[in-house]
């Protein structure tokens, strides 16, 4: 039913930070019924404006409110959200899921969970309401239909089969996905969402986006936020640009959304590699790699190799097997000992250890994200790469400071270096993780979902700097991605994984059967 009166409302609303302004004198109103698209450079706050709107964070100065609710819940004329009204789904609440889940980044592949949850009983009605286990309700505020929405449900996002199997066992976009399903069950009147298709598969965004297109014909107000200009460009009703803490109302974006064959613009300077190149000393070297977790296979029968000179795409369906993979190279899957598997020519245990394996490797994943201590600053956070640490346990040369800083000048974030990731956005975060994985340069680069939170001009200038990596010779690079247009130049090879096993493997070809991903 359509109010004349909105859900939330921002006036004049201002909101200080450690380091100074955050939004200045913002007016937005978003009304029932609505579906609103948020668009804004990493780091300007989109996030905290969807949190700003779910009643998070104290003013500084302004007001805001939930006039709609305030006939049932006087207190929303004080700010405060009503509760079980509004859901806001994104990066932050899914790093606070998995951490309630494991205790440590690498816990997924291990069998150590604090709470054994199964995604059943995640999309229990006591769950997705946000009951407390000390609470006492006669009535459960939940849908009649509840579950036979929740059948429905599973099946438009794809979680059916995966009822009995843990939440921490998830990948980055099952995990996503299981978030959207319990938000979508607990019928709020506002849904927030922030990037709601970062870390999903093509295949899996296409029906996403359908699915809530559904939900808005259904009447679900929406508020959202996108980095990427192609993802739900039909769902907005109206559009805000984030910058400068100022968010301004403008015309619905026209824009053209065709996907293009890689990133535009690179560096200029840097030259294209060849397609194929001679073949070098072996890399990676996987032969028969099968990784099995109680009934369920993760890998079967995967041989891979990797030669120097060339450079890797690796695809495949939410939960087919490519973080896994990474893990196994890395060293943190507790099977790396386990399988045939040789990183730079040697196998863990042999000849060499996970310490000295990480000094050769740079890495970046979404695990990685959610469990790095958010008490270390930015500067602290890139010169952990030269250990390969998660945290500093010693003091830095005089090199590595300098190489820090000329990394962190690059990209522009010099002024945020002494900074706490506490205090920064998601999406510096993640480009600070870029940094830490290439700051020492590595002989073998695993990127899994690199630019995911990041917005286009920051995936631009980093594709060119994986490029100019490419060229010069010394890094390897394996890139695990959803987005095919969003791979640099050098990439020669490309391995497609489905259900654990490898559908392709070889020279880059996305004109074949292998381009669905």
């Amino acid at each position: 039913m359509t109010t004349e009166l909105p859900l939330v409302e921002l006036r004049e609303a201002c909101l200080e930070g450690p380091q100074g302004p955050l939004y200045r004198n913002v007016n937005l109103a978003v009304f029932e019924g609505q579906c609103v698209r948020v668009v804004g450079a990493a780091g300007q706050g989109k996030s905290l404006l969807l949190e700003l709107l779910a009643g998070r964070h104290r003013l500084t100065s302004g007001a805001r409110g939930y006039p709609a609710f305030e006939a049932n819940f006087p207190d929303a004329r004080l700010g405060i959200a009503p509760r079980f009204a509004i859901r806001l789904v994104g990066s932050a609440e899914q790093r606070k899921l998995s951490t309630s889940q494991v205790s440590f980044y690498q816990a997924r592949w291990h069998t150590l969970w604090t709470e054994p949850l199964t995604v059943l009983e995640f999309l229990s009605p006591r769950r997705v309401i946000g009951i407390k286990p000390y609470e006492v309700m006669e009535v459960l505020p939940v849908r009649r239909d509840f579950d036979a929405e929740r059948e429905r449900t599973l099946d438009d996002l794809e979680l059916h089969g995966l009822e009995e199997r843990l939440v921490a066992q998830l990948s980055n976009g099952e995990l996503r996905k299981l978030l959207l399903a319990a938000a979508h069950l607990s019928s709020p009147r506002l849904l927030l969402l922030d990037d709601p298709m970062g870390g999903l598969a093509e295949s899996t965004r296409e029906r996403l986006a359908a699915v809530l297109s559904r939900w808005k014909g259904e009447g679900q107000t929406i508020v959202y936020t996108s980095t990427h200009e192609g993802e739900l460009p039909d769902l907005a009703t109206r559009c805000f640009t984030v910058s400068d803490g100022r968010v301004t109302e403008h015309a619905r974006l026209t824009v053209s959304y065709a996907v293009t064959a890689t990133h535009q613009p690179i560096t200029s300077g840097i030259p294209a590699i060849p397609p194929l190149i001679e073949a070098g000393e072996t890399i990676i070297r996987g032969s028969n790699v099968q990784v099995r977790m109680s009934a369920k296979v993760l890998l079967e029968d995967v041989s891979w190799h990797v030669r120097k000179g060339e450079h890797w795409l690796i695809t495949g369906p939410n939960g087919s097997g490519k973080t896994t993979l990474l893990a196994l190279l890395l060293g943190d899957h507790p099977q790396s000992y386990a399988c045939d598997i040789e990183v730079l020519g040697t196998r863990l245990g042999e000849s060499t250890n996970l310490w000295e394996r990480r000094r050769s490797v740079g890495y970046v994943a979404p695990e990685l994200a959610w469990h790095y201590p958010r008490e270390v600053t930015l500067r602290e956070l890139v010169l952990s790469g030269f250990c390969g640490s998660i945290g500093n346990y010693g003091a830095a040369s005089t090199s590595e400071l300098e190489t820090t800083q000329a990394l962190l000048a690059t990209f522009k974030l010099e002024n945020l270096a002494e900074r706490q990731l506490a205090i920064l956005s998601e999406g510096t975060v993640r480009l600070g993780l870029l940094l830490r994985a290439i700051v020492h340069q590595p002989r073998l680069l695993l990127l899994d979902e690199p630019t995911q939170e990041l917005a286009q001009s920051e995936r631009n200038r980093f594709m060119a700097e994986l490029d100019r990596l490419a060229v010069g010779g010394h890094t390897t690079l394996v890139l695990v991605t959803h987005h095919l247009d969003e791979r640099p130049h050098c990439i020669t090879h490309h391995l497609q994984l489905e259900r654990g096993r490898a559908k392709h493997t070889g020279p880059l070809d996305l004109s074949g059967p292998e381009r669905a991903t």
